[in-house]
């Protein structure tokens, strides 16, 4: 009571499952040994690498967040990658507060702010590079507030009812595909306009018997049509 409490967590995976260089896999001798064509699937054949940074904190009935995720795991379509693969990249990075109270024995309320950014890119290398040279970059930025009500009147009925809603602050997406028709594209919401979104649940828990629970609920969820804008 009274006090802060925080628990704190860092980890990094790297995995590379194959020896030899991914060029040598799209060398003319891979191609003659394999009558000219690429395999159809690389699953399991390349590097993978994920990094995690978390922290979280509690006193009282405040709690705050912080977490870092860095992915990147190699890929490729139909034709293998000439060097490194293609990269795809991801960070995540979040920022939230919270908030818990138990108003009465059978009344709590929970509520949490998180701010999150989301960046996501694809930096192709295929032997054709006509086709799939090129990047592509997802970065949107969004901010989530959630609302929870838990009610529990007696020892058969438990009642769950909340709401969230999304706001997106940036959405923006460029690709430089030039083998798929993506000169320099970059697609973003119009000026002044925010896509997000608002949902509204509830759900009842009955416990009729030991070994017999009944469960009820319903979900509605809303995303009004917003105006998009591509620049070349």
């Amino acid at each position: 009571e009274g006090k802060f409490h925080y628990t704190t967590n860092l980890s990094h995976y790297h995995a590379n499952p194959i020896d030899a260089p991914l060029a040598k896999m799209a060398s003319e001798s891979y191609l003659q040994q394999n009558q000219g064509k690429f395999p159809t699937t690389m699953d399991g054949l390349y590097a993978n690498t994920e990094t995690f940074v978390n922290f979280n904190g509690n006193f009282r009935d405040l709690s705050v967040l912080f977490s870092y995720v860095e992915t990147n795991q190699q890929s490729s379509l139909l034709t293998p990658p000439v060097e490194n693969g293609q990269q795809n990249p991801r960070r995540i990075t979040t920022f939230g507060v919270g908030y818990e109270h138990q108003f009465r024995d059978d009344l709590t309320v929970k509520m949490r702010v998180h701010y999150l950014t989301n960046i996501f890119t694809t930096e192709n290398d295929f032997v054709s590079r006509t086709f799939g040279g090129g990047w592509d970059i997802i970065d949107n930025h969004s901010l989530d507030s959630e609302l929870h009500l838990f009610w529990q009147p007696n020892s058969q009925w438990q009642v769950t009812t909340g709401l969230n809603h999304h706001y997106l602050t940036r959405s923006w997406h460029s690709s430089n595909i030039p083998g798929i028709g993506r000169d320099n594209q970059v697609v973003t919401p119009t000026d002044g306009d925010h896509p997000q979104s608002l949902g509204l649940f509830g759900q009842a828990t009955y416990q009729a018997f030991n070994s017999l629970k009944l469960v009820a609920g319903l979900r509605l969820h809303q995303t009004p049509a917003y105006q998009a804008r591509l620049t070349n």
